[in-house]
């Protein structure tokens, strides 16, 4: 096939190991993002957690997530960036980490699947749900991070790819480093090749602040992705980046 595109959703290991997960395409997949929101059932649930991750090889992923309490006197939110396939956090205090997973490969039990390692076993079954793409229409994916452009204006060039790209997406914290913050500024964004095409939205909330301090920025496919308030620019900026064969 040329071009698989699959969607779906699977039920978090309670135990430490892999866990292969068939798309049921067939299809040798060749990036991966995953996304959830720490609930075993679908509908709407108090507080505010969840991740998304992009993935193409055992060492090119990145973990976005986030932690925001609810019916706290004061505002309790957390955010995080590791290099994992899956990092869950279900307090805001600390964040206090309930499951964390690394990606393993595309290949074992054949096409059409992907592994993750749960290095850090989740307390519940929580639903985790993904994107595949693959086929040889994808013909180059790459997962990597990098500093935050801090001046308003100009082109930032992002070197070590390798190819030029078609598609883009971003996703980023307030941080300068991986791992933890007791904030929740991030955002994220996706941009096509063409250079008219794209869109971002972030979100600032403040920890231990009296009232909730937050922000929420849809962007249309008009505005640019370097449009960001500064309020929300982020710090540390992973990236996931396709190119595929032209028709």
């Amino acid at each position: 096939m040329a071009f698989a595109f699959t969607q779906g959703s699977f039920v978090a290991n309670t135990a430490t190991g892999n866990q292969t997960i068939d798309t049921g395409s067939g299809v040798a997949m060749k990036a991966l993002i995953l996304y959830g929101t720490l609930q075993t059932a679908s509908g709407f649930a108090a507080g505010c957690y969840g991740f998304v991750g992009y993935c193409v090889s055992a060492t090119q992923r990145y973990c976005m997530s986030w932690a925001m309490d609810d019916a706290q006197t004061t505002t309790q939110n957390g955010s995080g960036m590791h290099a994992l396939a899956i990092n869950l956090f279900d307090d805001g205090t600390t964040p206090t980490i309930n499951g964390s997973a690394n990606f393993v490969d595309f290949t074992t039990g054949g096409a059409g699947r992907f592994t993750i390692n749960w290095t850090n076993a989740p307390t519940s079954a929580w639903i985790i749900h993904y994107v595949c793409v693959g086929g040889t229409d994808i013909t180059n994916a790459f997962v990597g991070q990098y500093a935050a452009k801090l001046t308003p204006t100009g082109n930032r060039d992002d070197t070590g790819v390798g190819f030029q790209g078609d598609l883009v997406l971003f996703a980023g914290v307030a941080q300068t480093a991986t791992g933890v913050s007791a904030n929740t500024h991030c955002f994220m964004g996706a941009a096509k090749s063409s250079g008219t095409a794209r869109a971002t939205t972030c979100r600032r909330g403040t920890s231990r602040a009296t009232t909730r301090s937050t922000c929420r920025k849809p962007r249309s496919t008009r505005d640019r992705v370097r449009s960001v308030p500064a309020s929300c620019s982020p710090r540390w900026s992973p990236s996931v980046t396709c190119s595929s064969r032209p028709r």
